[in-house]
């Protein structure tokens, strides 16, 4: 795996492999570990590190193109699993300086956040375990601390 920022090895919760961690992250992941949510991987900055893959001939399309990298610069990226997300969203949610990046949609300094979803036999589900974006749901932002 392609690795940009400096970094930290780190035992994530629920594991037994040490894994690096953008050097940055690493207050937000301690936070949220002792709050017991799990993650799953994240970038302290998405678009730097998605052009650095590109210019070392590690990134793929579509991620790699030049609008995706500077709507994602400055962006931090967390990966985290569907019910542990939902479940740290809702205790933000009412925080006097979370809240409004959570409530807020479509402007800059709100979190975006995803669940993938595939088409299978005649529907919409949630990507099951194991496939790309395997039950998990993402949330990007600007820089805050924790």
């Amino acid at each position: 795996m392609f690795q940009h920022h400096p970094s930290t090895r780190l035992t994530p919760l629920e594991s037994s492999q040490a894994a690096d961690i953008d050097t940055d992250m690493v207050p937000l992941l301690h936070a949220l570990w002792q709050r017991g949510w799990r993650t799953l991987a994240c970038c302290q900055d998405h678009g730097e590190a998605v052009e650095a893959e590109r210019e070392q001939g590690q990134g793929s399309e579509p991620t790699g193109y030049h609008g995706f990298i500077e709507y994602h610069r400055g962006l931090a990226w967390l990966k985290m699993p569907t019910a542990d997300a939902l479940s740290m969203l809702t205790a933000l949610s009412n925080h006097e300086v979370f809240a409004a990046h959570i409530k807020t949609r479509w402007k800059r300094g709100s979190w975006r956040m995803t669940t993938p979803v595939i088409y299978q036999q005649d529907q919409l589900t949630i990507a099951p375990a194991g496939t790309d974006g395997s039950e998990r749901s993402g949330a990007a932002a600007r820089e805050t601390t924790v």
